[in-house]
């Protein structure tokens, strides 16, 4: 069985930016909506990773079962009002700045590959990472939030910081009850 000793599972967030020399891959998307839902699948990934990491102990098996099931669900949403988006005749999507979603997006992806490649993470690093994750993520969706008026964006961009703030809440309360 391989565990996640020898493999740094750290967060890297939204500032090592020589991380992201670690992805190859198709070069992120630039339209914010296509952005939006690449991040919430990443992070769902990540969550499944964890629930199949933890999978003699059912409690946080489900707990990070459930995350990934939430963060399909965001992602689910976001293609919803990037449908009701372009019902409004609007040709081009919204401009917003997504330099840290991306950013934290190939974080996210760099956190996948490393977790791949082990069977077991511990279980105090699982909630160090999900929570550093949960509060980057709203910090992102928040500043997207500041940086549009539109009604349809203000509440998807409310919608995902108010949903990663209660997966911080949830994760913290998880880890006092373990």
């Amino acid at each position: 069985m391989k565990t996640a000793g020898h493999i740094d599972l750290n967060w890297v967030g939204s500032e090592n930016k020589a991380a992201e020399e670690e992805v190859s891959g198709a070069p992120l998307p630039t339209d914010p909506f296509k952005l939006a839902e690449r991040a919430e699948i990443a992070i769902g990934a990540i969550y499944t990773l964890l629930s199949r990491s933890f999978r003699d102990e059912p409690k946080l098996r489900a707990l990070f079962g459930l995350l990934a099931s939430e963060e399909e669900a965001h992602a689910r949403r976001v293609r919803e009002v990037e449908r009701l988006w372009h019902d409004k005749d609007v040709s081009s999507p919204p401009t917003l700045d997504t330099k840290r979603l991306g950013r934290l997006i190939t974080h996210a992806q760099i956190l996948h590959q490393k977790l791949s490649r082990v069977d077991e993470v511990d279980e105090n690093t699982a909630f160090e990472l999900a929570a550093s994750m949960e509060h980057d993520f709203a910090d992102v969706h928040a500043e997207a939030l500041a940086q549009t008026q539109d009604p349809l964006l203000v509440k998807l961009f409310t919608e995902l910081a108010n949903g990663d703030r209660g997966h911080a809440v949830l994760l913290s309360r998880a880890k006092k009850a373990e």
